[in-house]
């Protein structure tokens, strides 16, 4: 919409500036992608229908510990090492959708002769394309979402 944004808010000037605003969209953009990745490639919203309360509840509680623990144990040391070894910036949709369908061949391409491969391979496959304008990992990095603006 050249270079326009557009937000409908009934939030008042005298809570928050436009500025604000938009730097409180990006964050609840943020939020958004996180649940994206839980729905789209984790399952949180898919069970079914005849399930039982109990069996209804331990597939929920499953599907969370499934998804602390990619975040904890893959997603997190991941994008620091990426960042780190080839600065790119990881994107948890990418990983997330590489990490659920392709999950069993992690383990051979870990113990593989070649070292680096999986490194190889998330890069080219689950970081944020190269393009012009920032993604969270930079405006996050940049302690700000424009650099000026910050919430107080």
């Amino acid at each position: 919409m050249l270079g326009w944004s557009i937000f409908v808010t009934n939030v008042t000037e005298e809570v928050w500036s436009a500025g604000q605003i938009a730097e409180i969209y990006g964050l609840r953009w943020r939020i958004e992608i996180v649940f994206k990745a839980w729905k789209s490639h984790f399952g949180i919203t898919s069970y079914s229908r005849y399930a039982s309360l109990h069996q209804f509840e331990s597939v929920i509680y499953t599907r969370l510990i499934l998804i602390l623990l990619f975040h904890a144990t893959v997603y997190n040391p991941l994008r620091t090492q990426i960042d780190r070894d080839f600065g790119r910036k990881l994107s948890l949709l990418k990983l997330s959708a590489f990490f659920v369908n392709y999950r069993w061949l992690i383990p051979i391409i870990a113990r593989s002769a070649h070292h680096r491969l999986l490194d190889d391979i998330l890069t080219h496959f689950c970081t944020y394309d190269k393009r012009k304008r920032r993604n969270y990992e930079n405006l996050l990095e940049d302690g700000g979402w424009n650099g000026r603006t910050r919430l107080s």
